[in-house]
């Protein structure tokens, strides 16, 4: 994982609530509708001069891609419960918690809450190419 993949994961992490909130949204009404993107290949447009088209393809895939990122939240968490592994992720992502109180809280030792996030960034990486996210 590079750099600037962590750093998406992580704020993407953070926005969970607001993207949930969108993605639920988004949900509702593709399910009134019944409609999907799906990204395993090429999206095709019927036209290259259409803007009304190229504009709702563009904000179905933001919402799309704003479920897919809340389902990485999803499936990371639930690959930890059970686990102080959980508290971490919604101490950290969700109560906007610092590292200094999360550590805390948890009666961690700094390096061990270092090797828990890598471990939790890693997991949601995984999850984010499959979900084609990165």
């Amino acid at each position: 994982m590079t750099r600037q993949e962590r750093r998406q994961i992580e704020r993407e992490f953070f926005n969970y609530k607001s993207n949930r909130e969108q993605a639920a949204e988004y949900v509702a009404s593709s399910a009134l509708n019944g409609f999907a993107i799906d990204y395993s290949h090429e999206r095709v447009q019927a036209s290259s001069g259409n803007s009304v088209e190229r504009s709702i393809i563009n904000a179905i895939s933001k919402e799309e891609r704003l479920y897919r990122w809340c389902v990485v939240f999803q499936k990371t968490l639930d690959k930890y419960r059970w686990e102080q592994k959980d508290k971490l992720i919604i101490k950290k992502y969700i109560d906007g918690k610092s590292r200094w109180q999360i550590v805390n809280e948890l009666s961690l030792d700094i390096s061990t809450y270092h090797r828990w996030l890598h471990d939790i960034l890693d997991t949601a990486y995984l999850w984010a190419k499959e979900f084609y996210l990165l």
